[in-house]
């Protein structure tokens, strides 16, 4: 890593350093699909829907740049969900102590991939053609915390109150076991990622862009903790109204192997139509490997350089509002008055300042 620092330095110092401006990146998102986000992690106890994934990051990057070159200094945290249909409602019943389909088999599937990293990164700024601009950039990292793996099989109601998990698999790597509850100490990976951002002026009235976060990105863990084999039901308990609880077990094998994990893509697309001299209306894709997001909104420029945008996502009915001016942008995603209640949520600042 000192020899990666030692190329940024020298990269940078070859450019002209006028213009030098810093900058601030502030990303917050989480979409929790079954239930409001203040639920997901808890109990389920209300607002449950029938939906099969989740998502959730932030990005916090600080760093300078000119006309050419970038540097900054990056921490992420992420994590994607895929659950199936009946595992969610299996959840939310067990959860909440509510009665089960008696006979009733419920196909279990869950995925998972989760990380969080710092580190840096580089970029460089190209203008191919007058009305194309890129900006192309390598992200080295260190991982310390990290989830991926997935169940699968089934689970029988026995009665309303009780069943007996049916050949539930498990394929597992950790730094700390949620489902075992144990904690593994020391846990160090590297990694890199690429991305690219660009923007297209298609004519005076037309705009078109795209960001990809995470290109062919990944983490190599050294010693990864590893669980396979198949879950248990056998140690089972009942509380006052002869409700089941089951105490998991593992039958198979946990080992440290070293493990190369996939980042997940994060990627964006923006078509923007100059319908007047301050109104804009935009078409937005906002895309993961588990859920897109299609957004349609208008924006308006009050006076100068200064304009408010609203936001309205079709497939989650979340409505954003956006500030912004040259140096400072503030955008806020719910889908709820009540954030407590929302399923989306996101707020992103952004700010830049020259010397």
């Amino acid at each position: 890593m000192p020899r990666i620092y030692l190329l940024i330095i020298l990269l940078l110092s070859s450019s002209s350093l006028s213009a030098l401006e810093s900058y601030l990146d502030m990303e917050g998102f989480v979409y929790s699909g079954p239930v409001p986000y203040s639920e997901f992690t808890g109990e389920w106890s209300s607002g449950f829907q029938e939906k099969s994934s989740a998502l959730g990051y932030t990005w916090l990057e600080a760093g300078v740049h000119n006309q050419q070159w970038g540097l900054s200094i990056v921490q992420q945290q992420y994590a994607q969900m895929q659950f199936s249909g009946d595992m969610a409602e299996f959840h939310y019943l067990t959860q909440n102590r509510l009665p089960l389909e008696a006979g009733r088999r419920y196909e279990m599937e869950y995925q998972i991939n989760a990380y969080t990293t710092e580190g840096v990164r580089l970029f460089r700024r190209l203008q191919p053609h007058q009305n194309i601009s890129l900006q192309l950039g390598a992200h080295f990292m260190k991982g310390s915390d990290f989830q991926s793996g997935r169940i699968r099989g089934s689970v029988t109601a026995l009665s309303d109150r009780d069943y007996d998990y049916d050949n539930l698999q498990i394929d597992y790597r950790y730094s700390e076991d949620r489902i075992f509850n144990s904690v593994i100490n020391s846990m160090r990976g590297e990694g890199l990622a690429l991305d690219l951002a660009a923007h297209w002026e298609i004519n005076r009235n037309n705009q078109l862009s795209l960001q990809i976060r995470n290109l062919a990105g990944y983490i190599k863990w050294k010693k990864s903790p590893y669980s396979s084999g198949t879950l248990s039901s056998d140690d089972k308990s009942y509380d006052e109204n002869r409700y089941v609880t089951i105490n998991q077990t593992l039958n198979g094998s946990t080992q440290t192997e070293a493990y190369r994990q996939p980042l997940s893509l994060l990627w964006q697309a923006e078509f923007e139509h100059h319908y007047s001299s301050r109104n804009r209306l935009h078409a937005q894709i906002v895309g993961s490997e588990v859920q897109n997001f299609y957004r349609i909104g208008i924006s308006h420029r009050i006076f100068g350089k200064q304009s408010l945008k609203f936001l309205y996502t079709l497939n989650t009915r979340a409505f954003g509002f956006a500030y912004e001016n040259d140096e400072f942008k503030l955008q806020l995603q719910l889908d709820s008055l009540k954030p407590n209640e929302s399923y989306t949520l996101g707020l992103l600042i952004q700010t830049g300042i020259k010397f």
